[in-house]
């Protein structure tokens, strides 16, 4: 196991959206944590992590929506200061005032939307505002240009059944704005959802029948996707080997791809050093479970 990570640390405890996709929408019984976080522990935790490990970038985000957080600037300005590039991922459905995001020159904000239109972005970013979005994405575009901003912009769009003609309007018009357009097929999160199925572990979070209707929307099966993970799970499971999740209070989670932290927290990130927490991380018999299924495989596709 090598000594270099990218980081992804939770600076709120929630999320504006309730998309089917993901826990923050679909495992709403499992309480979260809420808060914003101060400058001050993140500074501490990047003075640590810098001191036990190379940090090759880290995210601002994880579970939730970090354009939440009153000060994410100053967040963004902590990073840079010990000379890591820095990034978010938003639904950037949010009224927001964007800069002095923009003025700090972030490295790199990433969009999330599954729609051009709100009949279809609706469905899937649940809670979402298309039009809002739209006008976002505009205000960041003007911001870059005002301010010579250096930030990377790219737009991730969630291939749905039914949304392709909304990804071909999505793309162009993110293009027209100057910014980078990715598409991938969307998944059904959290890992111990997923897990839970596939094994038929009823000790595990089930799916619901809101979680089987919104699957009818992936373009691939989750037991069509998990077979081909299955078959690729001797892939080294880079969660692990090359990703840190910290949450909103300093905590370690097991990995970026779970979500109940009443369950899966290691331990606190300043209490602990790093070779301690990988050896904690690597021996959780959740992570057994997840690479049998090759469930890390399923998570990075």
């Amino acid at each position: 196991m090598d000594n270099e990570f990218n980081f992804f640390i939770d600076v709120v405890g929630g999320c504006n959206l309730k998309c089917p996709s993901c826990p923050s929408g679909n495992s709403r019984n499992i309480p979260r944590i809420k808060g914003a976080m101060e400058p001050a522990l993140l500074s501490y935790i990047m003075e640590k992590a810098v001191n036990e490990c190379k940090v090759n970038s880290v995210g601002l985000f994880n579970w939730t929506e970090p354009l939440l957080h009153p000060h994410l600037s100053e967040l963004v300005q902590v990073v840079k200061s010990y000379d890591v590039p820095c990034a978010i991922s938003t639904n950037l459905s949010v009224k927001k005032n964007f800069d002095d995001l923009l003025k700090s020159n972030i490295d790199a904000i990433y969009i999330s939307t599954s729609g051009f239109t709100q009949s279809v972005y609706g469905r899937t970013h649940k809670g979402g505002n298309i039009v809002l979005v739209k006008n976002n994405m505009k205000r960041l575009a003007e911001l870059k240009e005002k301010y010579g901003s250096t930030t990377s912009i790219t737009v991730l769009f969630h291939q749905y059944k039914g949304n392709q003609q909304d990804e071909y309007m999505m793309r162009d018009y993110s293009k027209a704005l100057g910014f980078a357009f990715s598409k991938y097929p969307a998944r059904m999160l959290p890992m111990e959802k997923v897990l839970g199925y596939i094994n038929n572990d009823r000790n595990m979070p089930q799916l619901t029948s809101n979680d089987f209707a919104f699957m009818k929307l992936l373009t691939e099966s989750l037991d069509e996707s998990m077979k081909i993970a299955r078959k690729n799970r001797e892939q080294p499971c880079t969660l692990l080997t090359k990703q840190f999740a910290i949450n909103v209070l300093g905590n370690v989670e097991l990995c970026c791809g779970v979500f109940d932290s009443s369950k899966y927290t290691i331990s606190n990130f300043l209490e602990m050093p790093m070779v301690q927490i990988q050896a904690l991380r690597s021996s959780h018999p959740m992570c057994k479970k997840c690479i049998v299924q090759g469930g890390h495989v399923y998570y990075g596709s």
